[in-house]
């Protein structure tokens, strides 16, 4: 990823904890005009070692799975791959 197309959007918003962090980064990034190289390889993330590796990370990264979707939805209109708003809130 380049550092100065990371800066131009303002680095990752705060408000995701965890997941959902790279899917809003990467829209904005879209949006900014960068392109994105899909290379259709396959991508397994289980098992996760954070997850597996303590317990209490593992409660609070599936305790706030809703809250982290709601909020991606509302800032874009739509869960990742489906925004329908090219402005954070339609604003």
């Amino acid at each position: 990823m380049s550092v100065e197309a990371f800066e131009k959007i303002g680095g990752w918003d705060e408000m995701f904890e965890w997941y959902a962090s790279d899917c809003d980064a990467y829209y904005r990034l879209k949006l900014a005009g960068y392109g994105c190289i899909n290379t259709s390889l396959p991508v397994d993330h289980s098992p996760s070692q954070t997850l597996n590796s303590d317990p209490e990370i593992r409660a609070q990264v599936e305790g706030m799975y809703h809250h982290r979707n709601r909020c991606y939805t509302e800032k874009w209109g739509g869960e990742p791959g489906h925004e329908r708003y090219t402005t954070p809130f339609n604003r």
